[in-house]
C-alpha cells in the first residue's frame, strides 16, 4: 500500500511542476521538456505493468523491462525538473534598466 502512497506523490509532484510550462508557454524548451516529462510518466506504467504481470515464473529475464520503467520515471522527474527551472529562469528575465 505504501508503494501506491509514493507514486501518487510522485505523479503529483511531476504534474505540478509541468504545468505552468505546459499551460503559460506554448513554445520553448520549457514546454517540450513538460510534454516530454508528461509523455514519460504515461509511458512508465505500461512498463511497469509488463513487468508485474510476465515477470513471474521468469523473473530474471524481464528485469530489463522494470529497469526501464525506472528509467522512464527517472526521465519525467528529471525534463519536469528542467521544464519548471527554465520556466521560472525565462519568467524572471533580465530585468529592464532605463538608461538616465
Amino acid at each position: 500500500m505504501k508503494i501506491f502512497v509514493i507514486l501518487a506523490i510522485f505523479y503529483l509532484a511531476v504534474l505540478i511542476m509541468s504545468m505552468p510550462a505546459l499551460v503559460r508557454s506554448r513554445q520553448g524548451w520549457e514546454y517540450r521538456a513538460s510534454v516530454t516529462a508528461l509523455v514519460l510518466l504515461s509511458v512508465a506504467p505500461v512498463f511497469a505493468a509488463f513487468f508485474a504481470v510476465n515477470s513471474a515464473p521468469y523473473f530474471n529475464s524481464y528485469i530489463p523491462v522494470a529497469v526501464l520503467a525506472g528509467l522512464f520515471y527517472a526521465a519525467s522527474f528529471v525534463a519536469s525538473v528542467v521544464s519548471i527551472f527554465l520556466y521560472f529562469r525565462r519568467a524572471r528575465g533580465p530585468v529592464y534598466s532605463p538608461e538616465k
